[in-house]
């Protein structure tokens, strides 16, 4: 009796033993290289947020500097700048000649609005190296904040001989005619950024601006429509059209606006109040640039 007692014990303590083991079985750790690959895959489908989260896991394996750059980078591009500025600028104190590390600190300063600081960095980048179109992008978005839009014309046409293709450089030349009242200009180069990037916010807005400018109302609110809410389309063309001194048209399209939205009421109910004034007191004395 006691040998059999014995063995049952030994034999419910080797299942229990068993189980327990069976239960500590732990799946493969994934490797730094593993990670890292499946941030970068993520980061080029256009999840950098995604990427980030496979770069940190990474970087709790192993810190490296490639790691924290390429947080910062995809930070960036997620337009986190706040945490994308704590992860580049310590890596710029302690490697302050990597050039790509440099501009993307550069860009994250000009997208908190830190204009000074960013001109500084994208100067120092030019310096180094006068062929890169990121840095000759915003070198003449920065001419263009502060109103030498003559200046800005050659850094992107610089960067546009570059890369022929690349949209936002296209945009950003385009509004840049834009401002000097270079309409015919301006549309075939936002035209052709709206055909490369195809739908595209920015771009259909800035189309819509420059159709509203001219008086071509009917073509801003087609653009404008593309991509965006028909009360805010209507609102930004009612505001061209005060800016035209076309104060009729400006009443009429906010009012359109507190029509189509509820939520836009006040915006445009604003808007409406400013042009019924203006057209009051300046309707004799300035004409309509339309």
């Amino acid at each position: 009796m006691f040998l059999t007692r014995m063995f049952c014990l030994f034999f419910l303590l080797l299942i229990v033993g068993c189980s327990a083991s069976t239960g500590l079985v732990k799946p493969a750790s994934v490797s730094v290289s593993e990670l890292s690959d499946e941030g970068y895959y993520l980061w080029e489908q256009g999840q950098p947020q995604a990427a980030v989260a496979k770069f940190e896991e990474a970087l709790a394996q192993n810190d490296t500097p490639e790691l924290r750059l390429a947080i910062g980078q995809a930070l960036l591009e997620a337009d986190n700048y706040p945490r994308a500025y704590s992860y580049l600028r310590p890596l710029l104190e302690v490697y302050p000649a990597n050039i790509a590390l440099r501009e993307s600190f550069a860009v994250v300063l000009l997208k908190q609005g830190d204009l000074a600081a960013a001109e500084k960095q994208f100067i120092a980048v030019y310096n180094h190296d006068s062929e890169r179109p990121i840095t000759l992008n915003y070198l003449g978005v920065l001419k263009d904040l502060g109103g030498d839009h003559r200046a800005a014309e050659p850094l992107y046409l610089a960067a546009i001989g570059l890369e022929p293709n690349n949209a936002i450089v296209i945009n950003n030349y385009g509004f840049s005619l834009m401002m000097r009242k270079k309409y015919d200009e301006a549309e075939d180069w936002l035209l052709k950024a709206k055909v490369i990037s195809g739908i595209n916010t920015r771009i259909a807005n800035n189309l819509s601006i420059l159709y509203a400018k001219q008086c071509r109302y009917d073509d801003a609110l087609a653009i404008g429509l593309e991509t965006m809410e028909e009360a805010v389309v209507l609102n930004n063309i009612g505001y061209i059209a005060l800016l035209n001194r076309d104060y009729a048209a400006a009443i009429s399209f906010f009012e359109r606006a507190m029509e189509s939205s509820p939520s836009y009421n006040l915006t445009a109910a604003n808007n409406l109040t400013r042009a019924q004034k203006a057209g009051d007191k300046n309707t004799r004395l300035t004409p309509s640039a339309c």
